[in-house]
């Protein structure tokens, strides 16, 4: 196997090769001590008493992995092909206990004065751990064993790829296209899976055209973008197959800004509007006509606590005013770049799109040569409508078997690591790591056009649904030795940028 992905990257790279390139190999290899503490049930076995007991307030293990690049350069060409693979070593928990493995390429291809070609291909491998059950309500974290039909211990590849071509029509004027792709697949029986999981493979491919003025100090740019998402939740996919269920589709226009303050601060801001169409939320409607049980609900979304800022179009369509806003500042020594969004995204774990708000920091420090500070935090706010199974499940035709549910989370994760080059190719670093979710599923009532409840028939429990947020936890810490290859400095964290696993 490892034969045959040195003939492909060498096959993909042989055309720059025989142009005479600059070839350069860089690798790493880590090792390190892992400490996990968080909320209860995250942490012990699936499905039988372990070593730890049923429920351990803690973890811990060793892992190790290695990442290996390849760059070939030239003055018109670069591209850059990254493999990593790891293991996790947990003492307690099965779920976390697995093989990571993943691929990162990017290259940029200057096919004349005015016209350059980019693309990137990002892809890993991994495990759904017991978080996402407790994230997406079929858990509640009180109880002490957990059931064998979980998404934890489920295999998944992740992936997301990008190709870009840009064209100068004359010195201030020019013109981007882009083509974009996001991918879920996992490697599970849907049917081993609980009814109620929302999580399911996805596709989501987006094509985007932006024509930009260039000045001496800023950038104006329009943008276009289309999105059509493939969603296949577990909820759904009982029911029906892929094919049966429409996708989703959103689109936006948006007018950027850019200006640089210097050489070393940049400032960024774009506003526009966005539509999103989620057909896919209302496969199985009601003898009203509704999509939900609930005819107060007007549509896709449901009648308690819809995502804020919306705007209701039509039955099956929704609109936003969406934005962003950021500042990044650049030299050797130190970066930062701070910023905020909000938009639609495509959501797996949803099964539909998600409107964000979202508030980032991100920085690295070098003091010196020798050592370096890594740091980045992300607060988000969440807002979605997933197809929520109906409980107590009834049998008759006419009765719907989803109903949409409004769901709402607040996120933050955050991590710090230090990386301290002691000798030559030798460097200790320190990793600390946190993650809190807190999220809500509002309750949906079978309900007439007048408010009164007609029964006591419902969408599939949420934990601690209503007034109260159910809060998850962790925090991770660790601590190891890295093996590298030396970095020229031109390539300065070259390796840390393409790592394609955790």
């Amino acid at each position: 196997m490892r034969g045959g992905a040195r003939t492909l990257v060498l096959a993909a790279l042989l055309p720059a090769l025989a142009r005479g390139a600059q070839v350069e190999v860089f690798g790493e290899l880590r090792a390190s001590g892992v400490a996990l503490l968080g909320t209860a049930s995250q942490f012990g076995p699936t499905d039988a008493p372990g070593p730890c007991g049923p429920t351990p307030p803690a973890d811990g293990g060793a892992y190790l992995s290695g990442t290996a690049v390849l760059v070939a350069s030239a003055p018109h060409f670069r591209h850059q092909v990254g493999l990593s693979a790891g293991y996790y070593s947990i003492v307690c928990t099965d779920s976390m206990r697995r093989p990571v493995g993943g691929l990162d390429y990017r290259g940029r291809h200057q096919l004349g004065p005015r016209t350059a070609l980019t693309a990137s291909l990002r892809a890993s491998l991994d495990m759904f751990d017991r978080t996402l059950d407790l994230r997406i309500g079929t858990v509640v974290p009180e109880q002490t064993l957990q059931q064998p039909d979980l998404v934890a211990g489920t295999l998944f590849l992740l992936g997301s790829s990008e190709l870009e071509l840009e064209h100068l029509l004359s010195r201030r004027y020019g013109l981007r296209a882009g083509l974009s792709m996001q991918t879920l697949q996992m490697f599970a029986d849907v049917a081993r899976l609980s009814e109620f999981t929302t999580l399911g493979p996805m596709t989501a491919a987006q094509a985007q055209l932006t024509g930009f003025r260039l000045g001496p100090a800023h950038r104006l740019e329009l943008t276009l973008r289309y999105r059509v998402s493939h969603f296949h939740p577990v909820t759904l996919a009982r029911d029906k197959p892929p094919w049966a269920v429409p996708p989703a589709h959103d689109a936006s226009a948006r007018l950027g800004w850019e200006r640089s303050l210097d050489a070393r601060w940049t400032l960024r801001a774009e506003a526009g509007l966005a539509l999103a169409h989620q057909d896919h939320l209302c496969l199985s409607g009601s003898l009203t006509g509704s999509c939900s049980i609930d005819e107060l609900a007007p549509g896709v979304r449901g009648a308690d606590r819809p995502p804020l800022g919306e705007l209701p179009l039509g039955a099956r369509t929704t609109g936003i005013f969406l934005g962003e806003a950021a500042v990044r500042r650049w030299d050797r020594r130190w970066a930062v770049e701070a910023g905020f969004t909000r938009g639609y995204e495509p959501n797996p774990w949803a099964g539909a799109l998600d409107l964000v708000n979202r508030l980032q920091l991100a920085m690295v420090l070098r003091p010196n040569p020798d050592l370096q500070v890594r740091g980045n935090a992300l607060v988000g706010h969440h807002g979605h409508t997933s197809p929520a199974r109906i409980a107590p499940a009834l049998q008759a035709e006419h009765l719907p078997f989803t109903a949409p549910q409004n769901r709402t989370m607040i996120m933050f994760q955050g991590a710090l690591a230090v990386d301290w080059a002691a000798w030559g190719s030798v460097a200790w670093f320190v990793q600390a790591d946190a993650q809190v979710f807190a999220i809500r599923g509002e309750a949906v009532l079978d309900r007439d056009s007048e408010g009164t409840a007609r029964s006591v028939r419902q969408v599939g429990a949420f934990p601690q649904e209503g007034e109260v947020f159910q809060t998850l936890w962790r925090l991770g810490l660790q601590c190891g030795i890295r093996l590298q290859r030396q970095e020229s400095p031109r390539e300065q964290g070259l390796l840390q940028a393409a790592r394609a696993i955790p």
